[in-house]
C-alpha cells in the first residue's frame, strides 16, 4: 500500500498539477488536465519501424516528428493525447473519466492504469483497464470507493496501434473533494 502510495506521489509530481483553467480550483470543483501522449519511435518492429519511416512519423535516428495537429486547446504530442477526471460520486465514491485519442491511427490494444491517494485517510489503490479498441478515441467513466476525502488521481500506460507503434500515456492527473 505504502509503494502505490509514493508511486502515486511521484506520478503527481509531488505538488499540484498544471490546470487547463486559470486560478485555481476551489475545493470539490474537478480540473481538466489533458497530458500529451509520446509516440516510441526507438522500441519498433521492423515492420513498424518502416511504417513510421514511410509515413514521416519518426526519423531515422529514432526521434519522433513533431504534430501540428490541435483541436480546442488540448495538448497535443506525436502521439496524441490521454485524460483523466475525477469527481465526487457521493458516498466515498469518486467517478473516475479518462481516456485517449490518437493521432497516429487506431489504438489495437491499451493497457491503462488508474492509481488513486486518499491524502485525507492515508490511503491509495487503482484498478487497471486493458482492453483492445480498435479506434483512435477511448473514453470510459468508472466510479470506484476512495472513501471520503482529498482524493488525487494519476493515469498511466500505454497503447499499442494498429500498424506496431507504442505510445504512453504520460501521466496525466487530477484531485477532487470526494464526501458523502
Amino acid at each position: 500500500m505504502v509503494a502505490l502510495a509514493l508511486a502515486v506521489a511521484v506520478a503527481l509530481g509531488g505538488g499540484t498539477a498544471t490546470a487547463a483553467v486559470a486560478g485555481e480550483p476551489t475545493p470539490g470543483e474537478a480540473v481538466k488536465v489533458e497530458v500529451a501522449m509520446a509516440l516510441d519511435c526507438v522500441n519498433l518492429t521492423p515492420t513498424a519501424r518502416e511504417y513510421a519511416l514511410a509515413n514521416k512519423i519518426c526519423t531515422a535516428d529514432g526521434k519522433a516528428v513533431q504534430s501540428d495537429v490541435s483541436t480546442n486547446g488540448t495538448a497535443v504530442g506525436t502521439c496524441g493525447t490521454s485524460w483523466i477526471y475525477i469527481f465526487n460520486a457521493y458516498r466515498g465514491n469518486a467517478r473516475f473519466l479518462y481516456g485517449y485519442n490518437s493521432t497516429q491511427g487506431a489504438v489495437a490494444a491499451h493497457f491503462l492504469t488508474v492509481n488513486w491517494a486518499n491524502w485525507t485517510k492515508g490511503t491509495a489503490n487503482g484498478f487497471e483497464d486493458d482492453g483492445a479498441p480498435l479506434s483512435s478515441y477511448y473514453q470510459i467513466a468508472q466510479n470506484k470507493y476512495t472513501d471520503t476525502g482529498w482524493v488525487n488521481t494519476a493515469l498511466s500506460g500505454s497503447v499499442l496501434l494498429w500498424w506496431g507503434g507504442t505510445c504512453s500515456v504520460l501521466n496525466p492527473t487530477d484531485g477532487a473533494q470526494i464526501g458523502w
